[in-house]
C-alpha cells in the first residue's frame, strides 16, 4: 500500500516544526507518534509546532495522537501546538472539541 502522507521536520533555537501533508488515518499513526517523539527527544526543545497547512484529511485517529502528543509535551514542560489547520481538518478538531487546545486559541 501506497503512503499519502508523510511529515518533515526542522528545528531552529529549541522550537521545532513539523509539517505533516496528504492524508492522516490510522495507517499514519506510527509516524506521528514516531515524529512527535523524536522532536521531543531533541535537546533543549521548548516548542513544537505541527503545521497541518498541506493535511487534506484527518481522522479522529490522529486526533487522538496530537491530544496525547500535546499531554507528553505538557508533562515534559514543552509546549506543542497545530497551526494552521483548515478544511475538512480543522472542522474535525473543532467537531472533537479539541481544537482551542490544540491551536492554543
Amino acid at each position: 500500500m501506497q503512503k499519502v502522507f508523510g511529515t518533515t521536520a526542522s528545528s531552529v533555537d529549541g522550537a521545532v516544526q513539523l509539517t505533516l501533508n496528504g492524508e492522516l488515518d490510522l495507517a499514519a499513526v506510527d509516524d506521528l507518534n514516531d515524529a512527535i517523539a523524536a522532536a521531543l527527544a531533541r535537546p533543549g526543545t521548548a516548542t513544537i509546532s505541527i503545521d497541518l497547512q498541506p493535511v487534506t484529511f484527518l481522522d479522529s485517529t490522529i486526533v487522538g495522537v496530537l491530544v496525547q502528543g500535546k499531554q507528553t509535551a505538557g508533562q515534559q514542560g514543552t509546549n506543542l501546538t497545530v497551526k494552521n489547520p483548515h478544511g475538512m481538518p480543522k472542522q474535525v478538531l473543532i467537531v472533537t472539541g479539541v481544537y482551542e487546545a490544540l491551536t492554543d486559541t
